[in-house]
């Protein structure tokens, strides 16, 4: 029986980078993270945490994380700093982590999102060398309604930050944070 739970911890441990990284092509592709892929990171978390064992107040604790994260987010988007897709992503990967890791995810995002802006300005500066990137929304000069802000796939951002620190999480098996150097 012990080792049923072990499968299922590498499986669904296993999964989460698997979704991140289908939601930074997604944003990749077209600045849209389907509803889908948060929706699944929250609800494995769930799945990962009964099969792990963790208590109440722990199992708690990470939900009041991505609450949090989601009740800041929602400002920034309020305020157009944000998309909601991008708000909605980093919510679902926070719960992953305690709160002593949030400060480095957040961290970690925003260092990988200041790498994600500067590659992108160069590749809209030389976006003649790539012609297939012309077919990327957010590879144009100019907004859809004029103005010189064009989005960003911070969604790229976000998950590079959530497998970079996914050694940290609480659900990733021992074995696996050892070799990853957890």
């Amino acid at each position: 029986m012990a080792h049923i739970a072990d499968i299922a911890s590498w499986l669904i441990a296993g999964t989460l980078p698997v979704l991140l990284v289908f939601a930074a092509v997604s944003d990749i592709r077209s600045l849209q993270i389907p509803n889908s892929i948060p929706i699944a990171i929250t609800g494995l978390f769930a799945l990962g945490a009964l099969s792990a064992g963790l208590d109440v107040w722990s199992f708690g604790q990470h939900y009041a994380i991505g609450l949090g994260v989601l009740v800041a987010g929602a400002g920034l988007f309020a305020m157009n700093v944000m998309g909601g897709g991008d708000v909605k992503l980093l919510a679902a990967a926070s719960i992953w982590f305690e709160w002593t890791d949030l400060f480095g995810l957040l961290l970690m995002t925003a260092i990988f999102g200041g790498v994600l802006a500067l590659l992108v300005l160069v590749m809209r500066r030389f976006r003649g060398a790539a012609p297939f990137a012309t077919a990327l929304p957010w590879m144009a000069e100019r907004g859809d309604d004029g103005s010189s802000s064009v989005a960003i796939p911070y969604g790229v951002a976000i998950s590079a930050a959530a497998i970079y620190l996914f050694p940290r999480s609480p659900l990733v098996p021992a074995s696996w944070a050892a070799a990853f150097g957890g």
